[in-house]
């Protein structure tokens, strides 16, 4: 949001429940392609848990096959970057 300030009066709360649903949509349609063995990184511009570990964690509840192996949220107060998060999932 450093770079975007108008985000911060553009979105509202419902449209992170709106982002988290398409998010979870494309997780499991990437899922899809990935092979036996295969790794998957479902990866953010965001610090917010609703658009990453609940992503994650509702994909792995129906997507018994895969697994989380890493996952890396980078804070701004912390990285002195833009937030951001990254899950390395895997294919059974």
């Amino acid at each position: 949001m450093r770079h975007r300030v108008d985000v911060k009066w553009r979105l509202q709360e419902p449209d992170l429940a709106k982002h988290s649903v398409q998010q979870g949509r494309m997780l499991a349609a990437a899922a899809r392609l990935v092979a036996p063995g295969g790794r998957l990184v479902y990866s953010t511009c965001s610090i917010e848990d609703a658009e990453n570990g609940k992503v994650v964690a509702a994909f792995l509840d129906r997507h018994r096959g895969f697994s989380l192996a890493k996952s890396v949220v980078a804070v701004p107060w912390i990285e002195r970057h833009d937030g951001s998060a990254a899950f390395l999932l895997q294919r059974a």
